[in-house]
């Protein structure tokens, strides 16, 4: 079982390491296009035409090239439509996070602060729960065909969806770049599938 863990991990590492190189290929004009392809293919789905409350992530850059599609796009989209967006709001200390709405200022952005990690986070407010929740959409490294996901390794997602109630459980897409699309990759019991994952180029279901 101990060995299993740490060719598990190193398992992972490897392909950490290998979506990394990806996304620093990738050209921004490109990547831009790419991201509008994916909003456009989020609100496309079924699951987000009745959506009232929809989680999003807000975007990062990499040391070099995209860290993964940007969502602004979609953000400014789905409030055209009357939902309330929300975004993670880390708890950095218990490796926690709670989904907060989205407070918009001048110009249409969002407003946002960086406590840590240089991730950005909405600024303090109330915390919606998430079987009040629509749609979730989910960030990654790397997404197989299975719908298998891999993050970059603090856990704060799969903790996160592993303790929704899958009875109000709103549904889960993995959003990623179409060439993070990989074969197969590395799960542990506790990593979590999405229920969806949309690329540029294709939506892959269960």
């Amino acid at each position: 079982m101990f060995a299993m863990t740490i060719d598990l991990r190193a398992a992972k590492q490897r392909q950490r390491e290998a979506a990394r190189s990806v996304l620093a290929r990738l050209n921004p004009e490109a990547a831009a296009r790419a991201s509008m392809a994916i909003s456009r293919a989020v609100l496309a789905l079924p699951e987000a035409d009745s959506a009232r409350r929809v989680m999003v992530y807000l975007s990062a850059a990499g040391a070099v090239g995209p860290a993964e599609p940007d969502l602004s796009g979609l953000i400014a989209a789905l409030r055209e439509r009357g939902v309330t967006v929300c975004a993670p709001r880390m708890g950095w200390n218990s490796h926690t996070m709670d989904a907060v709405p989205l407070v918009f200022g001048e110009g249409e952005a969002p407003r946002t602060e960086v406590r840590r990690h240089g991730v950005a986070e909405p600024i303090s407010g109330p915390m919606i729960a998430p079987e009040d929740l629509s749609l979730v959409l989910v960030p990654g490294l790397a997404f197989d065909a299975s719908r298998g996901r891999l993050g970059r390794g603090a856990g704060f997602y799969d903790r996160w969806l592993g303790a929704l109630d899958e009875r109000n459980r709103p549904a889960v897409v993995g959003v990623c770049f179409d060439a993070q699309l990989v074969d197969d990759v590395p799960m542990d019991a506790h990593d979590v599938r999405m229920d969806i994952v949309v690329t540029d180029a294709r939506v892959v279901r269960g």
